[in-house]
């Protein structure tokens, strides 16, 4: 079962427990995946290569991603 749908499953049978077991997981993802972003702006060298914006649009996508999973969880995600 793709992650995505097994989150819409336990936000649509509304059990409290169980959503904010999920909802604690996916945002001790996004922070690590905020603490990643981070790394990677420190990083920088003075003239970005396009191999380190590349690893930061990476992570920045993965929050992405992070982010929709927190809004199905939230009710707010597209059916």
């Amino acid at each position: 079962m793709d992650l995505r749908e097994r989150l819409e499953q336990v936000s649509s049978a509304g059990d409290p427990t169980e959503v904010g077991r999920w909802r604690n997981w996916a945002d001790e993802l996004r922070s690590a995946r905020l603490e990643e972003i981070q790394r990677a702006f420190a990083a920088l060298p003075a003239l970005p290569t396009a191999e380190s914006l590349r690893a930061i649009r990476i992570e920045l996508n993965a929050l992405r991603y992070v982010e929709r999973l927190i809004e199905s969880l939230d009710g707010k995600g597209a059916a």
